[in-house]
């Protein structure tokens, strides 16, 4: 079997390292899609958990909604836990 020219070896090593460069990027594709999904999971659980408070002692609710009145500025938002829409600046 004859040997490779350099040429053949060099274009042989570029492939290797376009398909291992493809592989690293779906890897990390997957991590970033698992991490965002995580962020969602612990937002669900920790608003869950708020909701949960809320309904059970009438302080908790009154902070909790005292806290949405101050950051929820979309009234689409708002509307959702029956805020009145925000007064434009």
């Amino acid at each position: 079997m004859a040997r490779k020219t350099e040429a053949e070896r060099l274009a042989e090593l570029e492939s290797r390292k376009r398909a291992l460069e493809a592989q690293m990027q779906a890897i990390q594709a997957r991590q970033k899609e698992r991490s965002r999904k995580d962020d969602t999971r612990r937002k669900v659980l920790v608003g869950a958990a708020i909701l949960a408070e809320a309904e059970k002692n009438p302080a908790a609710k009154q902070r909790l909604m005292a806290l949405l009145d101050q950051n929820l500025t979309r009234d689409i938002d708002r509307a959702v836990f029956d805020l009145a829409p925000k007064a434009e600046a």
